[in-house]
């Protein structure tokens, strides 16, 4: 199945210390909303001949689900039961769980060199299925499909579309003898996956004549927002 990203990109000044190559980018929520929707995703049961992938699916659309401020995802050292399938789930379960909603899945065979993701997600109180949905890709597929699979429960449950399964563009910054070195880096949404997003650049610039430089390249990027934290600005790059 092919995978093309969103369109939707951010980009952030970030000061690092460390060269280029070597920077991450780390997201942290600290708030969250008060009265998050408590979901349980229960690990994706393992049913494929192909060797396990790298990253784990249900890990993902967790921290997601949390990242986002609206859900409160159950640890799965809470969970008592880890149903596969519809005809395994108890409901009753769920409720003395206090959660609203569940989401359980399997990793299948997709074809040669390809996982099957199904995906079930159910309404606790009303006991209810309110979607159940396939997708296939490649190991190295295996994040995007976590994200989309994130943003279709997001948009099944809220009525909003999500945006796990966007990038993000942010500028680093490192300090050089001859002055700053800057480099558009481009990740996940989640921070994974950094890469350059065009060449590097030497300025003594503040950070808002920075970000003003690096419009024409997000628009080649096809970026909508650029925020430049230093000065607590937000510019347009439409």
């Amino acid at each position: 199945m092919p995978l093309r990203l969103p369109a939707l990109l951010l980009l952030v000044m970030l000061p690092l210390p460390e060269p280029v190559a070597a920077q991450r980018l780390t997201i942290d929520i600290v708030d969250g909303v008060p009265t998050a929707l408590p979901i349980a995703v229960v690990p994706f049961a393992y049913e494929a001949s192909l060797p396990p992938p790298e990253h784990d699916v249900a890990d993902i659309i967790r921290a997601n689900l949390n990242r986002s401020g609206q859900f409160r995802a159950l640890p799965p050292e809470d969970m008592v039961e880890r149903p596969v399938r519809h005809g395994e789930v108890r409901f009753a379960t769920w409720r003395l769980l206090k959660q609203d909603f569940l989401l359980i899945g399997r990793i299948l065979d997709g074809g040669p060199g390809e996982y099957r993701i199904e995906f079930e997600l159910f309404d606790v109180a009303k006991q209810v299925r309110m979607l159940g949905q396939a997708m296939i890709g490649r190991a190295g597929e295996i994040r995007s499909i976590a994200h989309q699979i994130s943003d279709v429960v997001y948009e099944a449950i809220l009525g909003v579309p999500g945006a796990f399964w966007t990038r993000i563009a942010y500028v680093t910054a490192v300090r050089r003898p001859e002055g700053m070195l800057y480099a558009l880096m481009v990740a996940d949404a989640d921070g994974h996956g950094p890469a350059r997003g065009g060449g590097l650049a030497r300025a003594a610039a503040q950070p808002g004549v920075v970000a003003r430089r690096t419009q024409p390249r997000l628009r080649q990027l096809r970026a909508r927002q650029l925020l430049d934290l230093a000065p607590g600005a937000r510019h347009r790059a439409a």
